[in-house]
């Protein structure tokens, strides 16, 4: 259940972006969504200071930069550079980087049935991919949100073996903490927050017609509920199971863009059904398959 949530509450996110973008790039969108998240957790990061040895707390800034910082910049680079969609698939090869890296490195057992989950439920991302985005096209630039998702790859086998010393809290106030001093320097040099004033908080338009403030109070609803509490339910999840497992919710997103597709207008058939039903069966593989 916490999978589905967590993987919903993601996919809805590109709702928010969407208001975001009609006033933001996406450099000051990247810096307000993790700069909220670090301030949100920031008591929590200053009371637990004492309470973390040096060692955890490199391994925490580092994880900041590797599955937040480095992947929130790669992907606002291209964003105006391949279509949303091809990241949506490429973010979902992270549990492939997750399977992978975390045999090689870390030499974490697995079996076939996660290797079967993995593949079918990537299969079914594929195939939705193929439904709905048959017109998408795939460039060099591409290679940047796949580095990212091995980057997410990476972070989340990280985590895991430093998730047992910290609470789920602390863990995300310290990954999103080391984040915000460069996020309030870049939004201060930017200059983002100048023209920002307190307007009528009125973010549901579907004609995009919002001012500058609400397209800011968007991604800050996301900094924090996208990012920084949604964040302490996956480092929970990563802490109650495996990487692996952890990594399935991004198998999740693509199924609420259909949902969100059909609220503007999109036809949903019983191809996507179909393809919902393989993807699930895929997740529920891996989950099953926990030892």
């Amino acid at each position: 259940m916490l999978i589905l949530i967590l993987g919903m509450i993601w996919g809805s996110s590109f709702v928010l972006m969407m208001l975001g973008k009609v006033h933001l790039n996406a450099f000051e969108i990247a810096a307000l969504r993790n700069g909220v998240a670090g301030l949100f957790f920031l008591p929590i990061m200053i009371n637990s200071y004492q309470k973390i040895d040096s060692k955890t707390i490199l391994i925490l800034t580092l994880a900041g930069w590797i599955g937040n910082g480095i992947p929130a910049i790669l992907y606002s680079y291209v964003a105006d550079k391949i279509d949303s969609n091809i990241s949506g698939l490429l973010n979902s090869t992270t549990p492939l980087f997750t399977l992978i890296f975390g045999y090689i490195a870390f030499k974490r057992k697995i079996n076939k049935l996660n290797i079967l989950g993995v593949l079918i439920g990537f299969f079914g991302i594929i195939i939705l991919f193929a439904i709905r985005h048959q017109d998408s096209k795939i460039n060099v630039f591409a290679l940047l949100p796949l580095f990212a998702s091995l980057l997410y790859g990476i972070n989340t086998n990280l985590l895991k073996n430093t998730s047992h010393k910290i609470t789920p809290s602390q863990m995300v106030a310290w990954v999103y903490g080391t984040l915000l001093p460069f996020a309030v320097v870049y939004l201060l040099i930017a200059g983002t927050l100048d023209k920002f004033t307190l307007t009528p908080f009125t973010l549901y338009q579907t004609n995009l017609n919002i001012d500058f403030s609400n397209s800011v109070y968007a991604i800050l609803i996301l900094g924090v509920l996208g990012s920084a509490l949604t964040s302490v339910g996956f480092y929970y999840l990563l802490r109650q199971t495996s990487p692996l497992i952890a990594s399935m919710t991004t198998y999740i997103i693509p199924l609420m863009s259909i949902f969100w597709g059909y609220q503007f207008g999109e036809f949903i058939g019983l191809s996507h059904f179909l393809t919902m039903g393989i993807i699930l069966i895929g997740v529920f593989l891996v989950n099953y398959s926990k030892t």
